[in-house]
């Protein structure tokens, strides 16, 4: 049966041909039908376009590794390299890629089980391909970066994500900061960075959107406010006093390249003293350039915290690693299969370390989803649609042999993180890890190597707010209350002369005329030391 069916979802309207099959198809009769859609505007690290020969090479891996599983399988490859995945060319791009897939009828099961690759580093581009193959029960593997549309699990149920750097873990791991320490009001300055690179800024717009939304996820017990600022047009003079006039509690959505000065105008704003927390998303890098400004720099970094992905997670470490630098391993199969890897290996020495932390996840991702596409082709003889195929990857773990990693996936269907909250030590002046946040339970703990320290020296976080926020208002009121403390010292030490006269002359005239059987009376003798106090009954 086939029907029209208009679809408009999230600012993209789309029409297009849906065919409702609802026979049982043998997966034996099913080659994989896999779809690779890479939008780049170039070739850089940040771009999926450096990508495909990778994407190419690690599935002619597969095809040795798994012969029956990828048995007449068809690789398509939709490529834009002229446009970014940032901009609104590069979601009209992805739509058009999908919709001709879908005329050719890559997306019918009868055309063999479909997977869909999608490394795009911006959600304007991958939010479309995620929400098609929703509607078409679709499986969607995503490597990249700093992708974030797998945090909406009730919009993208078929979306799988092997990301070294789970952005989702990174904002739980920061609202998890803010209710750990009790803080009750947060500044967010969101910078736009209008005349920088278009991705670094849609990025940098998404991370704050997305940020944003899961603190005011927390109203009413946390009170956010935006302050938008643009570095590269104005300081961040204005940014920063609003904010501060806000809470205590600044969170900065910046690049990473610009944090530097962000710090040096607050110390100007005397936000130095430790009365005061930046959050960061990054930690800050060559800080010292041996220029005027290293000092200042210094005193501010106490007052940072950093929250970002471990650097002592083993399996990245090691996928970071060159082959030629890896540790050998005996227990690892030696067949032609495995050996043709080193075709991927010697691929990846004539990467930047960069560029093998982006590839890395694109090849785990291939290298995984191949292995339980041999799993269910061996033990299942029904079809298998996109969402129920995204539940087999769920809270497992997973060894690959091409980057020698362990991944695990967790409930959510993305890559466990292990996201480190940092404090700078300024005795070893370096960063250390204070807290831990796991992705796969979604909780801060302690670290169990160093504590919590607070430049003020105080075992307590700095509260949010006082009660006088504003530098000027607290000068004039701390003026008025000096004024007034001065005025009623005054008053009271004048009541107390009063009243201490009047009451040595009540005294004086009581003891003229008071009997001495009071009990309350003492006699004279009975005031000298040697004596004892005797106790007098009326």
């Amino acid at each position: 049966m086939m029907y029209l069916s208009l679809y408009s979802t999230h600012g993209y309207l789309v029409t297009f041909l849906v065919y409702a099959v609802r026979e049982t198809v043998l997966v034996q009769a099913i080659p994989l039908n896999l779809v690779g859609i890479f939008i780049s505007l170039n070739s850089t690290g940040y771009s999926p376009g450096a990508l495909e020969p990778i994407f190419d090479l690690t599935l002619r891996e597969m095809t040795f590794r798994y012969p029956e599983t990828f048995r007449g399988f068809t690789w398509t490859k939709m490529a834009s390299a002229d446009v970014s995945a940032c901009s609104v060319e590069g979601r009209e791009s992805a739509i058009q890629h999908m919709a001709s897939l879908y005329q050719q009828g890559r997306f019918s099961r009868r055309n063999g089980r479909p997977v869909i690759f999608a490394p795009l580093a911006c959600p304007m581009a991958f939010y479309p391909v995620a929400d098609m193959a929703r509607e078409m029960d679709v499986l969607v593997g995503t490597c990249a970066i700093t992708n974030v549309a797998y945090v909406e699990k009730g919009r993208f149920p078929t979306v799988l994500s092997f990301s070294s750097v789970d952005m989702s873990a990174h904002y739980a791991a920061v609202t998890s900061v803010v209710e750990h320490f009790n803080w009750k009001n947060v500044a967010v300055i969101s910078d736009a960075m209008t005349r920088s690179d278009s991705r670094v800024n849609v990025v940098n717009q998404e991370m704050c959107r997305a940020l944003i939304a899961l603190l005011q996820d927390l109203d009413p017990i946390v009170n956010v406010l935006e302050v938008q600022a643009d570095s590269t047009t104005q300081n961040w003079t204005t940014p920063l006093r609003i904010a501060h006039e806000h809470s205590r509690i600044v969170l900065t959505c910046t690049a990473q390249d610009r944090i530097r000065s962000l710090l040096l105008e607050a110390a100007d704003l005397h936000m130095a003293d430790g009365d005061y927390v930046f959050l960061l998303l990054y930690r800050i890098v060559n800080w010292r350039r041996n220029d005027s400004s290293d000092e200042k720099v210094s005193k501010m970094l106490p007052s940072t915290m950093v929250v970002q992905r471990s650097i002592r997670d083993a399996s990245t470490q090691q996928a970071l690693q060159t082959p030629r630098e890896r540790p050998s391993n005996n227990s690892l199969d030696t067949s032609s299969s495995v050996q043709r890897s080193s075709n991927v290996s010697e691929m990846m020495l004539t990467m930047s370390e960069y560029l093998r932390a982006v590839a890395m996840p694109c090849i785990d991702n291939l290298e995984i989803v191949a292995q339980v596409m041999h799993e269910v082709s061996s033990s299942s003889a029904t079809y298998i649609g996109g969402r129920e195929l995204a539940r087999t990857f769920y809270n497992r773990s997973f060894t690959t042999l091409l980057t020698e990693s362990e991944v695990k996936m967790t409930s959510r269907g993305t890559r466990r993180s292990i996201i480190d909250v940092l404090q700078f030590n300024s005795t070893q002046q370096d960063f250390e890890s204070v807290l831990i946040f796991d992705s796969a339970t979604f909780k801060l703990q302690k670290s169990s190597t160093s504590r919590v320290r607070w430049k003020s020296g105080s075992d307590d976080a700095p509260p949010d707010r006082v009660p006088c926020m504003i530098a000027e208002r607290c000068r004039a009121e701390q003026e008025a209350r000096r004024n007034q403390e001065i005025a009623a010292g005054a008053s009271c030490a004048t009541v107390f002369s009063i009243l201490l006269v009047a009451g040595f002359i009540e005294i004086l005239r009581r003891r003229q005329s008071a009997p001495d059987s009071f009990w309350w009376w003492l006699s004279d003798h009975n005031l000298r030391s040697h004596n004892r106090i005797p106790a007098y009954m009326l």
